[in-house]
């Protein structure tokens, strides 16, 4: 009776899945499912000393005709409390995983668009970092999810050769297992590409800001001489002749400054240019996130 209350509560777990973005719904189901493992733990551990009992009843009464139903039936009972506690521990490992992909998803769906300072744009790329991290040491869980799967299958094709029975919550997890995966790895490609923009967007920033810092200098320097001619216009054609000298000289200095300039312009663009199209992603992944968030909202309707 006990196996089969953990049998029917698992099974009306299982029937009633999250919103894909309530984590918060998918940690307070962790822990009741941890508490329901620790139970069925126990009960493993009493149903263990029974089966030791029997055992040895059984070789003692041998001769007993009842004795082949009997042992068939501790056979079943044993096998059925693998079958659930199998179930349970994929169950618990699937809302782990299922916790950690919400968890970085709502993340990266808050993620604001960059400004044009450098530090600003080291902190996200130090965040990201951070989190790709984070994300590669706790890949175990979705190993830990697959070797449990593994497990449940071969306990379901033993009930099935046995008593032609088979487990058809495997198959729901084995999918519910998949999705998490591919989720998981567009987490991990998410943060990958933010970080490749990123470089990218930071690099051409630094480029603009030191080949405007030094031209902007120059500009300056350009302006005050231009203005202290004009405050001290020529008396005579010899202070004349100076100064058509002094703006030839500026003339060809503009031109030899021409190709800093343009270079200037040049990464000034791909700045732009970088900094639209990263806030373009970050855009479509929260769409993205929020209208998967909403279709299984509805698909528990």
């Amino acid at each position: 009776m006990r196996l089969e209350a953990q049998e029917e509560h698992l099974i009306r777990q299982i029937r009633t899945p999250l919103d894909r973005d309530d984590l918060e719904q998918s940690v307070l189901r962790i822990t009741e499912q941890e508490k329901k493992k620790a139970e069925l733990d126990q009960l493993k551990e009493d149903l263990e000393t029974m089966k030791e009992k029997c055992e040895t009843f059984l070789r003692q009464a041998a001769a007993s005709p009842s004795v082949p139903t009997l042992s068939s039936d501790l056979y079943v009972l044993i096998q059925n409390m693998s079958q659930v506690y199998s179930m349970s521990s994929i169950y618990l490992e699937n809302q782990s995983a299922e916790a950690l992909v919400k968890l970085y998803e709502a993340k990266l769906s808050e993620e604001d668009a960059v400004n044009s300072d450098l530090r600003s744009i080291d902190t996200v790329v130090s965040t990201l970092k951070q989190w790709r991290s984070e994300i590669d040491e706790q890949r175990e869980v979705f190993h830990d999810l697959e070797d449990g799967l593994q497990k449940a299958r071969g306990i379901s094709d033993r009930m099935f050769k046995a008593h032609n029975e088979r487990d058809f919550d495997l198959d729901w997890h084995k999918e519910k297992a998949d999705q998490l995966e591919e989720r998981w790895h567009n987490v991990h490609s998410q943060i990958d590409s933010r970080l490749r923009d990123l470089e990218g967007i930071g690099k051409s920033l630094k480029y603009y800001k030191d080949s405007y810092g030094s031209l902007n200098e120059w500009v300056r320097e350009m302006e005050a001489a231009q203005l202290k001619t004009q405050e001290n216009q020529p008396e005579d054609s010899k202070a004349l002749a100076e100064l058509l000298n002094q703006q030839k000289v500026l003339v060809a200095e503009m031109e030899h400054k021409q190709s800093r300039i343009d270079e200037c312009q040049k990464y000034s663009e791909q700045y732009s240019s970088g900094a639209k199209d990263y806030e373009l992603q970050l855009m479509t992944y929260r769409a993205m996130f929020t209208r998967q968030s909403t279709q299984a909202r509805c698909d528990l309707t």
